[in-house]
């Protein structure tokens, strides 16, 4: 989970993490900033297929927000990989 904040200190800040340094159960909370708007928002990670696959839960908005966030890592036959994400917001 450590990681992503690297990635997105952009819009993402006050990161606080717990539960396990990785895999199912790890977790963060922190600020997004977007269009001059700040929320808390709780990531946690819901599913993990090491190496292949993981799915994070977001939950912002006081419980108002739900989205998933999904990786898909596939291997190159030439070295290194190519990752995917998709960013989906669920229905209440």
């Amino acid at each position: 989970m450590a990681h992503h904040e690297r990635f997105t200190d952009h819009y993402l800040t006050g990161w606080s993490y717990s539960g396990p340094d990785q895999g199912i159960g790890s977790c963060a909370v922190v600020t997004a900033t977007l269009g001059g708007k700040k929320t808390d928002v709780t990531i946690e990670v819901v599913k993990a297929d090491p190496p292949l696959c993981i799915v994070e839960r977001n939950v912002s908005a006081g419980g108002r927000r739900l989205a998933h966030g999904t990786y898909i890592v596939e291997p190159l036959r030439t070295g290194g990989s190519h990752v995917s994400f998709t960013y989906a917001w669920a229905r209440k």
